[in-house]
């Protein structure tokens, strides 16, 4: 560029875009493989879309007095609240429960046909939270055995099971050892427990269990849970276990960490792009994606420099500048805007590949 007049008329285009652009999509970070089982307690992640009011919430009794004390409890709050906030009713009753009101609660959800199905197994699952908390053992064995659909059977003993065994693998082995779950599938109490393990630093709990993890979906999102929660917590014990890993594993576990370790430390993050790179690891390139899209957010003008600098093939080097300007101009599209501008002018940049990159951007 012999001036900033051709700059700038690039950068016309790249105000067009900002205008234009009313929705940005990134690329997913290792978040959105965790979301079924590791939530907070009382949130109902895995409760289904909200059903009709017809079919929601309890119907009314045409009978005299039917209901037992709890009941007549529980009717009374649901009353007061705006249908809205009939399943926060239902935790609220259950916070500090008794074991008694527990198995209350569960005798009503089995025995009341005043209430809605769906509204039923919306009480199973308050009762069954708050009894986990009281007697997870008690708790695990009632889910198992209960009414439940299979697939809300099967996500509440992960979630219980994954934060018992982070606070208590050994107790957690001793229960599994009576073979209490029947009907649950294995790969979901080994994916769990294997989880909790690591959680917890029990190495010799975590490989075993995720040795016994055998459909390839469960394996791959347990790998990859248990490579993030060792590189956060436990980062001696990572660096430990992931030679003895086949290759496969090893790269997928090392492009976790990379992923994790951009936020606090972009140098120890690069040397694990560094390690892909020696391993000839297939997550090699989109790793590289993932680190630049979240370094992007947390310092866009090293993150857009080392872009710059990788001596990578033209397309892949565009990608990577794509990715990382969609973000800036995201958070802040004045500041990306003169970055690319002056970029341009100290020849860091070619317009020509501004050009594309405003292209591929276009919505």
């Amino acid at each position: 560029m012999s001036s900033g007049k051709h700059s700038k008329s690039v950068l016309i285009g790249v105000s067009a875009l900002v205008i234009g652009m009313a929705v940005l999509v990134f690329m997913p970070g290792p978040q959105s493989d965790v979301s079924q089982t590791n939530s907070g307690f009382g949130s109902h992640t895995d409760s289904p879309p909200a059903p009709p009011a017809s079919d929601r919430g309890p119907l009314k009794s045409e009978g005299g007095d039917k209901h037992s004390h709890l009941a007549e409890k529980l009717d009374a709050h649901l009353a007061e609240a705006d249908e809205r906030d009939w399943l926060e009713v239902l935790y609220d009753l259950m916070r500090e429960a008794s074991i008694e009101d527990v198995q209350a609660l569960l005798a009503l959800s089995d025995g009341t046909p005043e209430y809605s199905v769906g509204f039923r197994d919306e009480m199973k699952l308050a009762a069954f939270e708050r009894w986990y908390h009281l007697d997870p053992a008690a708790a695990l064995r009632a889910i198992a055995a209960s009414s439940l659909s299979a697939d809300r059977r099967e996500s509440r003993v992960e979630l219980y099971l994954e934060d018992w065994a982070g606070r208590a693998p050994r107790e957690v082995l001793a229960f599994l050892q009576q073979g209490e779950l029947a009907g649950v599938s294995p790969d979901v109490i080994y994916g769990a427990l294997a989880r909790g393990g690591a959680a917890s630093g029990e190495r010799t709990v975590f490989e075993d269990a995720l040795g016994r993890v055998e459909e390839p979906k469960r394996r791959n999102f347990t790998l990859k849970s248990l490579a993030r929660t060792l590189q956060r917590d436990h980062e001696i014990l990572f660096d430990a276990w992931v030679p003895t890993l086949p290759s496969d594993d090893q790269a997928i576990a090392i492009a976790e960490s990379a992923w994790m370790l951009v936020d606090q430390d972009p140098d120890r993050a690069l040397a694990r792009l560094d390690q892909l790179e020696e391993l000839g690891a297939d997550e090699l390139s989109v790793t590289r994606s993932r680190v630049v899209v979240k370094w992007t957010r947390k310092d866009p003008v090293k993150a857009g420099q080392w872009v710059l600098a990788q001596n990578l093939v033209a397309e892949e080097r565009e990608e990577l500048v794509s990715l990382a300007f969609k973000v800036w101009l995201s958070e802040d599209d004045e500041a990306a805007m003169a970055w690319a501008e002056d970029t341009i002018e100290k020849g860091a940049m070619d317009e020509a590949l501004m050009n594309r990159v405003v292209t591929r951007l276009q919505p």
